[in-house]
C-alpha cells in the first residue's frame, strides 16, 4: 500500500527537536500567512512531550495570537497525541486525550479561537480507526466519527470555514480482503459527524491528503489516485473529480491545498517522480475558478524536493 511507504518516506518532516514555523489562516491546516504578520519567516522554540521523536503535521491559526499545531508524540513505542497552542508569544502542549493504544493527529482546522476540529486516526486490535478531537475554547475531547468496512480508515486532513457551523474531513479507508483504497470523507453539521458520498477515479488506490472548504458549499480536495493526481470539489450538495494535470510520466500526488476566502482561487501543492533525474521535484498546481494547471515551481538541488 503506498500510504504506508510516503509516511515513511516523507514523514512530513519529522521534527525531532519539535521546530515550528509560525503563520496560517483557518481555512485548513496548511494555509496562508494572516494579512498583517510579518514577513520573512523564523524559528519558533516550542516545547516537547518526553524525550522521544515529537512529530508536527499540521497547524491553523483563527488568529495572530491563536494557533493549534498537531502531531503525535512516542512513549513506550506507542503514539499519543500531541497539540501545541500559540498565545501569540509561545507555544504550549495542550492536554489531549488518546484513543486504543497507537493515536496519529495529521490535520487541525480552528473556524475561532472557540472552536477547532483536529483529525487523525487511533490504533484499536491492529486497524486503524478514524480519529477527530474537538476544541470548545477550554479542552480538547474525541467527537465519535465513523468508519466504512472494517478494514483501515484514516483521516489526514480538515477545514472549517469561519463563522459556521460545518467541516469537511478527508482520508481513505482500506478494504484489507480485496486490496482496494477508497476516498473517505466525513462532514460535520454542528452536532454529527457522517460519511459524506465520494467518487473514486480508477478501482485499486484512490487517497485523499488535503482540503480546503472557503464556505459550506465550496471545498476542494486533494490527494492522488495509482499515479495521478486526484481532485475533488465539493458543491454543497455532491463531491466531484475536477480534472487535473500531472507531470512527466511518473507518480504525480498532492498533499495540500489552500482556497482563499474573497476569490475563486486555489493552490496545491506535493511532488512529482522527475525520472530524468531520478528523484522527486516541487509540484504546484493553480485553481482559477474553471480549471488546474501546472504552475511552474523552483528545486533546491538535484535530490527529493517535496512541499506539503
Amino acid at each position: 500500500m503506498r500510504y504506508t511507504k510516503i509516511v515513511v518516506r516523507l514523514a512530513l518532516t519529522l521534527f525531532t527537536g519539535a521546530l515550528l514555523l509560525t503563520g496560517a489562516q483557518p481555512l485548513t491546516s496548511h494555509a496562508a500567512t494572516p494579512a498583517g504578520a510579518l514577513a520573512g519567516w523564523s524559528i519558533v522554540s516550542s516545547p516537547n512531550h518526553g524525550t522521544a521523536t515529537n512529530d508536527l503535521r499540521g497547524v491553523s491559526c483563527a488568529s495572530a495570537s491563536f494557533c493549534k499545531a498537531v502531531g503525535f508524540y512516542n512513549a513506550g513505542r506507542v503514539h499519543h497525541t500531541l497539540i501545541g497552542s500559540w498565545n501569540g508569544t509561545t507555544w504550549s502542549i495542550d492536554l489531549s486525550p488518546d484513543k486504543g493504544w497507537g493515536n496519529n493527529v495529521f490535520g487541525v482546522s480552528c473556524a475561532s479561537v472557540s472552536s477547532c476540529k483536529a483529525v487523525g486516526f487511533y490504533n484499536a486490535g491492529g486497524v486503524h480507526h478514524t480519529l477527530i478531537e474537538s476544541w470548545n475554547g477550554v479542552n480538547w475531547s474525541i467527537d465519535p466519527s465513523p468508519n466504512k468496512g472494517t478494514g483501515y480508515n484514516i483521516l489526514d486532513g480538515v477545514s472549517c470555514p469561519p463563522a459556521t457551523m460545518s467541516c469537511k474531513a478527508v482520508g481513505y479507508y482500506y478494504n484489507i480482503s480485496l486490496g482496494v483504497t477508497k476516498t473517505l470523507i466525513e462532514s460535520w453539521n454542528g452536532t454529527t459527524w457522517s460519511i459524506v458520498p465520494s467518487p473514486n477515479s480508477v478501482s485499486t488506490e484512490n487517497i485523499l491528503y488535503g482540503v480546503s472548504c472557503h464556505a459550506p458549499d465550496s471545498c476542494q480536495a486533494v490527494g492522488y489516485n495509482v499515479n495521478s493526481t486526484l481532485i475533488e470539489s465539493w458543491n454543497g450538495t455532491t463531491w466531484s473529480i475536477v480534472p487535473s494535470p500531472n507531470s512527466g510520466i511518473g507518480i504525480n500526488l498532492l498533499l495540500s491545498v489552500s482556497c482563499y476566502p474573497a476569490a475563486i482561487t486555489c493552490q496545491a501543492v506535493g511532488e512529482y517522480a522527475n525520472a530524468s533525474l531520478g528523484a522527486y521535484q516541487t509540484l504546484v498546481e493553480s485553481w482559477n475558478g474553471a480549471s488546474w494547471s501546472i504552475v511552474p515551481s523552483p528545486n533546491s538541488g538535484t535530490s527529493d524536493n517535496e512541499l506539503m
